[in-house]
């Protein structure tokens, strides 16, 4: 089985190709500081040139996987959009993966996963092993258990948070912020590829290799992935022409 997976809520574009349960491809993209934004533009292109070079045709993928953020807004959309696009296209199955899960199926657990959110925000979650006795996620073990959901937090529940977490790891541009009120605070790796991480993850927790491709569809339809806003949009709206009229006066 074939499957393609791509992120890109976070600054850095990934993607992967896994086979039958394997990783046999896989691309980390981070564009320049001053156009970390236009990683999106990038995707299409991204996951052209990889299954070009596996040598897979579009029509030969037989599942979908999406990273869903939480991340940049833009990011999220784009990703989720794309990927219900492909996977209607193609008819294939979809399956959102969102990147604190990931990120906590890599490290020591349990923990506490904190990402930015921007402008006073942080998202973030709690996790611990499924499985009695061990301080890591593995595949085939147990799903992993989530001791606190996904959420969005600022200033005071944002504090509580982190200064009650066991053990914490954290986006690494706000890791000094986070160790001000924890000091066992850690950074995530930076290196790590989030589609890879999402599509071993989805594999081992919902048995993808036992699947075919007409039952995946059906079980993981394409409309029922959603990004993962945890927080709204920073949106300014202009006044109307009505208002505009009135400031004059």
């Amino acid at each position: 089985m074939r499957t393609l997976s791509f992120d890109t809520s976070n600054p850095v574009l990934t993607a992967a190709l896994m086979e039958d349960g394997k990783i046999v491809s896989s691309r980390r993209v981070v564009p320049p500081e001053s156009t970390r934004q236009e990683a999106v533009s990038q995707l299409m292109p991204t996951i052209d040139d990889i299954t070009a070079k596996q040598n897979w045709s579009r029509d030969s993928i037989d599942l979908i996987i999406v990273g869903v953020g939480p991340g940049s807004f833009t990011g999220m959309r784009t990703c989720v959009v794309t990927a219900r696009t492909l996977a209607q296209a193609l008819g294939v199955g979809l399956i959102g993966v969102d990147s604190l899960r990931c990120y906590a199926s890599m490290l020591p657990l349990p923990s506490t996963i904190v990402l930015s959110g921007g402008r006073g925000h942080y998202f973030i979650a709690s996790y611990s092993s499924g499985t009695s006795g061990k301080d890591r996620w593995k595949p085939g073990d147990a799903n992993m258990k989530i001791d606190s959901e996904p959420s969005c937090l600022v200033g005071d529940d944002f504090l509580t948070a982190v200064k009650q977490a066991r053990s914490c790891f954290v986006e690494p541009k706000i890791l000094d912020e986070v160790r001000a009120h924890n000091s066992n605070a850690e950074a995530i790796p930076e290196e790590l590829n989030l589609a890879v991480i999402q599509a071993e993850l989805a594999n081992s927790e919902f048995g993808l290799i036992d699947k075919d491709r007409d039952k995946l569809k059906t079980i993981y339809a394409f409309d029922r992935v959603e990004p993962l806003y945890l927080r709204g949009a920073s949106i300014t709206l202009k006044p109307n022409a009505g208002e505009q009229a009135g400031h004059r006066n």
